[in-house]
């Protein structure tokens, strides 16, 4: 957990130099363009964390067993805003993306930790208001597309198909974000509508799902 976090904070510091010199860049060209969060478009780049939650719930002779297992999901997401309408006005934005996760958990408390990598592509209905100054302040919620290309279950690596992971996954997620000038905090809630690991091949109708609550630090430019 120790190596994710570094390298989230590295990569989050990385992109918001980028974020200034890209800018510094514009300001010496451009005399009469200032960036605003309430321009038509703009884009982020989030380092997101999340102290994941792996839930199942299973129909037995004994009734309905369930449980659930705290890991980690981390990731570098660029998103891109765009306003709906052409009237400078309007407060609704359409916010698309694709990024990279990862993500530890350990199904059903077994000793073998599940390791996840995975593209991630959202798409958000955000609602933006002003704060004040060049601060702004918006509520979204939309779906998300989740492809996990890689991973492994202990030391296997051959963990997909039938009885195993499943390779895509759809979820949605809900929440707030503000935006002080260019840097950018968000706090938002994420569950799974499909299943991690697929059971359609056994007896068993296991209902298992990664969700919980997410934070995020990013830049905007």
């Amino acid at each position: 957990m120790k190596k994710l976090l570094i390298i989230l904070v590295c990569l989050a510091t990385a992109f918001s130099a980028k974020a200034q010199f890209v800018q510094n860049n514009n300001d010496l060209n451009t005399d009469d363009k200032e960036h605003s969060v309430g321009e038509k478009g703009f884009n982020k780049i989030v380092a997101i964390l999340s102290p994941a939650s792996y839930k199942y719930s299973t129909q037995t002779s004994h009734g309905l067993e369930r449980g659930s297992d705290l890991g980690i999901q981390g990731g570098i997401v660029y998103t891109r805003s765009q306003r709906v309408t052409n009237n400078p006005n309007d407060h609704f934005y359409c916010e698309f993306g694709a990024g990279f996760l990862y993500t530890q958990v350990m199904p059903f408390n077994e000793v073998f930790e599940l390791q996840l990598y995975t593209l991630y592509v959202p798409l958000n209905a955000d609602y933006r208001f002003e704060l004040g100054g060049k601060s702004y302040g918006s509520l979204f919620l939309g779906p998300y597309l989740k492809y996990n290309f890689a991973g492994k279950l202990g030391d296997m690596t051959d963990i997909f198909g039938s009885g195993g992971v499943k390779r895509t996954q759809l979820g949605w997620h809900g929440g707030a974000d503000i935006s002080l000038g260019r840097f950018y905090f968000s706090l938002s809630y994420n569950s799974d509508f499909t299943d991690l690991l697929d059971f359609s091949a056994t007896d068993y109708n296991v209902d298992n799902k990664v969700s919980g609550w997410t934070f995020g630090l990013g830049v905007v430019f």
